[in-house]
């Protein structure tokens, strides 16, 4: 029996650009917007998808890097030698590329289409409360338009388990292996059976799941990557940058250049 040469799957690396100035200013940052998908650090990246940026990074954290010149940004990892391309890994020279800052959020839009809706009984069976310390790690919050009706919060206990209702928010623990994709069909399954506005988010704690929604557009979902914090919205000097990077963004809209 021969065997054949393995040749490995190219990577696919996500291809980014400037957001609009309105939507960086919405946002309360610098935001990038992905052109073409890919898998960075553990995030998973569709067209479409929106990347918050908070000035500074420390070693191990995603940031964006743009170019002092031509050319379009692009993610790196920061590290004590100075930030680092990927996929490839190699060096953003400094003359070359200044980094922007980390990657704290990251906005999907609503989706178009979903592959199906499913099914969930009418009222939650044995649902039970949340216990104190519920909501004290990881969660999921979704935010409404308005006070969501007992159907709707029966809906999402049936799907999700144990929740808790404050005004027009739903908080639970984040699902194990829930992913950005499958909140973002929920979020749409929602919109259309209910007919309400509802955006989600995920992040390390309530606090933080909670500012993702004061932010984001209607139907949308976020995730706050692991270990990082939302700023505070509205700064001005992230929003002057936000317009900076945005008229040099406009003036290069070209091929992302060489590295070096």
């Amino acid at each position: 029996m021969l065997l054949q040469a393995f040749s490995p799957a190219p990577l696919q690396v996500p291809s980014l650009v400037f957001a609009d100035a309105a939507v960086s200013a919405r946002m309360g940052g610098v935001c990038v917007e992905v052109r073409a998908p890919g898998e960075i650090h553990g995030l998973s990246l569709f067209p479409g998808d929106l990347l918050l940026v908070d000035p500074g990074a420390k070693d191990g954290e995603l940031v964006v890097v743009a170019p002092r010149g031509r050319g379009r940004p692009m993610l790196a990892l920061q590290t004590a030698e100075g930030a680092m391309a990927l996929p490839s890994g190699v060096r953003c020279t400094p003359s070359r590329w200044q980094v922007l800052g980390r990657v704290v959020l990251q906005q999907r839009p609503q989706p178009q289409s979903m592959d199906k809706v499913l099914a969930f009984p009418a009222r939650a069976q044995a649902l039970l409360p949340l216990t104190p310390g519920s909501l004290e790690g990881a969660a999921l919050v979704f935010r409404f338009w308005g006070a969501p009706s007992s159907e709707l919060v029966d809906h999402v206990a049936a799907r999700f388990g144990a929740l808790k209702l404050q005004g027009a928010e739903l908080q639970l623990p984040r699902p194990k292996g829930h992913s950005l994709e499958q909140l973002g069909d929920f979020a749409r399954e929602l919109g259309v059976r209910f007919g309400v506005r509802v955006v989600a988010s995920i992040a390390d704690d309530l606090a933080s799941a909670q500012s993702a929604c004061q932010v984001l557009a209607p139907g949308a979902v976020a995730l706050v990557p692991h270990g990082q914090e939302l700023p505070e919205p509205g700064l001005e000097q992230e929003l002057f940058l936000a317009s900076e990077m945005n008229t040099v963004a406009r003036e290069t809209q070209v091929p992302q250049l060489a590295l070096f």
